[in-house]
């Protein structure tokens, strides 16, 4: 099909033949069924976007699945970054016991930032996105086992880096 030429027509049979495979990987990774259709609906919004700036998409749906994939990581992202309070309190609470929310929410941010960028990334997506080894590695294109590996070694590190700073030493 030959996306890049597309008539409101031929858009709409495109739709008709790729919304459900974009619904249904929006709604496996995020488990939202109104964040599924909000992710779904702006694929579909950046596709148009993209075929009025007349971009070539040679692969229209490894395009869509891609573009999906993105946005449901940043959405993650987004509410990891939202619900670190809430999601992480009970682990930093006997650490930090007097910090405020905010104060906490940013501790737990630096903290999280002193790990490689792919241990915190698989980390977020798994504690606070939900998600299962199997489809964070299928996300990011890894083995399954390195996934397993790196989210052990990040909790090791964050046990580290906390117990360090609960006893007074130092964070490395």
């Amino acid at each position: 099909m030959n996306v890049d030429r597309e008539t409101d027509r031929d858009f709409i049979e495109f739709y008709q033949k790729y919304n459900r495979a974009v619904f249904y990987t929006a709604l496996r990774m995020l488990k939202d069924f109104s964040l599924a259709e909000d992710i779904m609906q702006e694929v579909f919004i950046r596709l148009q976007k993209s075929l009025r700036e007349e971009e070539v998409i040679t692969y229209p749906g490894a395009w869509l699945m891609t573009v999906t994939k993105n946005l449901c990581i940043n959405l993650i992202h987004k509410n990891a970054k939202e619900q670190v309070t809430e999601s992480i309190d009970t682990v930093v609470a006997p650490y930090h016991e007097n910090f405020t929310k905010v104060e906490t929410a940013e501790y737990i941010r630096n903290v999280l930032h002193k790990l490689p960028e792919e241990e915190r990334e698989i980390f977020e997506l798994h504690v606070l996105g939900g998600l299962k080894h199997a489809e964070i590695a299928k996300m990011m294109a890894i083995p399954a086992s390195s996934v397993r590996w790196k989210f052990m070694n990040a909790r090791k590190k964050l046990k580290k880096i906390l117990s360090g700073e609960q006893k007074g030493g130092t964070d490395k």
